[in-house]
């Protein structure tokens, strides 16, 4: 039959299991941000990168086009 006590082991018991489920929640949280963190950083550098790559290709043609404005002056150049 049931009985509806409740003593030290059972309280000693769900301490253990809060315990157990907070501190396993805890240490996914922090993993999961420290997780995030790097793949920010890791976008953050790939992105310069790619930023970095855009602005040289634009210079070139910029220089470019000005070396070919300089070569036709006969014709109007429009940048």
């Amino acid at each position: 039959m049931f009985s509806p006590e409740i003593n030290l082991g059972h309280l000693l018991q769900a301490v253990v299991i809060l315990l157990t489920i907070g501190g396993g929640a805890i240490t996914s949280y922090l993993s999961l941000h420290s997780d995030l963190q790097q793949v920010r950083a890791d976008l953050t550098v790939r992105v310069s990168e790619h930023e970095v790559r855009l602005a040289t290709i634009e210079h070139s043609q910029a220089k470019i086009s000005a070396e070919r404005c300089d070569a036709n002056s006969r014709v109007m150049c429009v940048w």
